[in-house]
């Protein structure tokens, strides 16, 4: 799943941009990143979230996320 809200245009030019992520939630099959499209004033142009599900190989429904990728994320949430 992938929700954007555009709350100011960003037109495009050679100026720099910056897109900071986050992680929201952590949970036991998934995980929320946050995302935030800053432009070159400081003003946040764009603010998206997206869902990412932990699958099974036959893909057929979730699987919990593994130990490893809990902790990897655990160090970038909020």
């Amino acid at each position: 799943r992938h929700e954007i809200d555009y709350l100011q245009p960003l037109f495009y030019s050679t100026r720099d941009i910056t897109v900071r992520t986050r992680v929201e939630r952590i949970g036991t099959a998934s995980f929320t990143l946050g995302y935030d499209v800053i432009d070159e004033a400081g003003r946040i142009s764009a603010s998206a979230r997206t869902v990412v599900v932990s699958v099974r190989p036959d893909a057929v429904g979730s699987q919990p996320l593994p130990e490893e990728a809990r902790q990897a994320l655990q160090r970038f949430a909020e």
